[in-house]
């Protein structure tokens, strides 16, 4: 395996799309270029083979989404937000501890795959709940409350959820004033995912530079909202 560890990104991305062009093609396919990807990303947290992850694999965690999806139709608007879901998960609960038990490619994808069924399983529960166990008052991970302080005056988006006759609409209307994706992916993984501002920039400093660019961006997105006169 020495020589995959010496091989360049670059060089694994490419022999990775080859192979899987040729699986995809149900022709015989090397996994290890793929399989040492996954090993940088997850064991060294090599941020760029981590991007390239989410490339490279994106389609098979949409496709597999789609599948799941289909007996959910209301849950369909969600299908981005769910795809950065399953990646996020995947990178949160296999640590470089645990990926010693996945022995090659296919086993990761497996629990990949088995990540998408429980992500819809979870937006299902919770879209029939029809309402959001979040607070901007507290950290669900426990940060100090006096960090939140600094969003300022922001409106409640667990109370707007819970007063809300459609959560799909709210969640549409929320994209729509929205475009820009790194606050897309902001408000997921704040008021969705339930992530402390630390860990979003340990996972996604590529768009969250430090602590106080995700205070910021938060406190003005939240200021675009509740100033709209849709909500």
């Amino acid at each position: 395996m020495s020589e995959f560890n010496q091989a360049s990104l670059i060089g694994l991305i490419e022999r990775c799309q080859q192979e899987t062009e040729k699986y995809l093609r149900h022709e015989t396919y090397d996994p290890r270029f793929g399989f040492e990807i996954w090993r940088r990303a997850i064991v060294e947290r090599d941020e760029a083979a981590w991007e390239s992850l989410v490339s490279l694999y994106g389609s098979f965690v949409r496709r597999w989404l789609s599948q799941r999806l289909a007996h959910f139709p209301a849950l369909r608007y969600e299908e981005d937000a769910l795809v950065n879901g399953v990646f996020i998960n995947f990178y949160r609960f296999v640590g470089p501890e645990k990926f010693a038990n996945f022995h090659n490619l296919s086993a990761i994808l497996q629990y990949l795959k088995l990540c998408c069924g429980t992500i819809v399983a979870d937006a299902q529960r919770d879209f029939q709940a029809r309402n959001l166990d979040i607070s901007l008052d507290r950290d669900p991970r426990g940060d100090s409350p006096v960090l939140e302080e600094k969003i300022g005056d922001a409106f409640d988006m667990e109370e707007t959820m819970l007063h809300s006759a459609d959560r799909a609409t709210f969640w549409r209307n929320v994209w729509q004033k929205l475009p820009d994706p790194p606050d897309r992916l902001l408000v997921y993984l704040r008021y969705i995912q339930g992530m402390p501002p630390r860990e979003i920039v340990q996972l996604y400093p590529q768009h969250f530079g430090d602590i106080t660019t995700v205070y910021r961006r938060n406190k003005n997105l939240l200021w675009r909202l509740r100033n709209n006169s849709d909500f």
